[in-house]
């Protein structure tokens, strides 16, 4: 199964271009589900996403901040990652480390002007 790490402000972006070959059901966990400020973008990217892939969808789950990244390490760990993470550029180390993160170079998409 794929699993996709990203900061934030690249999620959106990038999630237009992750192009399941047949509909399933994308796991993705964030500490800002339930903000104010930044559930409704979530929400927004999850339903643009839904949108333009027609039969898959993405079930969002919040966990606390101060539990996630604890809650990743030991997932991740145990094979149970979520398919896509909301991640702080400053956690990606161990996961990078233990070989937990694919390479979304070949996903992006030049910008267009």
């Amino acid at each position: 199964m794929r699993r996709y790490a990203l900061p934030g402000l690249l999620l959106g972006a990038l999630m237009s271009s992750v192009a399941p070959t047949s509909a399933e059901t994308l796991t993705f966990v964030t500490w800002q589900l339930t903000e104010d400020t930044y559930g409704p973008r979530w929400e927004a990217v999850i339903a643009k996403f839904e949108e333009t892939h027609p039969g898959d969808t993405i079930e969002a789950t919040q966990i606390a901040r101060q539990e996630f990244a604890d809650t990743m390490m030991t997932q991740f760990a145990a094979g149970a990652a979520p398919d896509i993470v909301h991640r702080l550029r400053s956690e990606y180390q161990p996961f990078a480390e233990n070989g937990w993160l694919e390479d979304l170079g070949p996903l992006d998409r030049p910008s267009r002007s």
